[in-house]
């Protein structure tokens, strides 16, 4: 099984993105949409929402309402929420990449269950540890573009090694 860990702000909507969801937040690029619709018919990873959307079930029913039902039917679930009290007596949620190790542990690797084939993390964050390695990182400004695609789909696919750092220069690149 191959999975995409997939964040939406900075991923499928960017700085110039006109759409707004039902209750006027930034919503969901179609053309973003067209390129993650991509990624998944080329490679058959299932998704896993790791971005903040996970949190609201009306977040979630409008982005599979954009992205269409072989996109909703690929949704793999969604990373758990870990939080740690400050000092403060904030609740403060962990690094992104501590849910995405969780959600693995969970789902993929107790109780002798296989490892997944191949995962992606496809964020706009850095957060990521301890899977840097399997991070292609947008940016913001720009969100999915095609090379971007390309790149997670070759990492899925396992026709590329990862490599963090040019991704993240990838990402850079796009924004000149």
């Amino acid at each position: 099984m191959k999975i995409l860990f997939l964040d939406v702000d900075g991923v499928l909507n960017c700085a110039t993105t006109k759409e707004r969801t039902p209750d006027g937040y930034i919503g969901v690029c179609r053309e973003k949409a067209a390129i993650l619709r991509r990624i998944i018919a080329e490679t058959g990873a299932r998704i896993v929402l790791s971005s903040e959307w996970r949190r609201r079930q009306d977040n979630i029913d409008h982005l599979f309402d954009v992205l269409g039902d072989a996109m909703k039917a690929a949704h793999f679930g969604n990373t758990p929420r870990i939080e740690e009290r400050t000092e403060g007596g904030i609740w403060m949620s962990k690094c992104r990449g501590d849910e995405i190790h969780a959600w693995l542990n969970e789902r993929l690797w107790i109780g002798g269950r296989a490892t997944p084939e191949s995962f992606v993390i496809l964020d706009d964050r850095g957060d990521m540890e301890p899977h840097m390695d399997r991070l292609v990182q947008t940016s913001y400004n720009v969100g999915l573009t095609d090379e971007i695609a390309d790149r997670v789909i070759a990492m899925l696919n396992g026709t590329t090694v990862p490599d963090a750092r040019s991704t993240l220069q990838m990402a850079n690149d796009n924004e000149l």
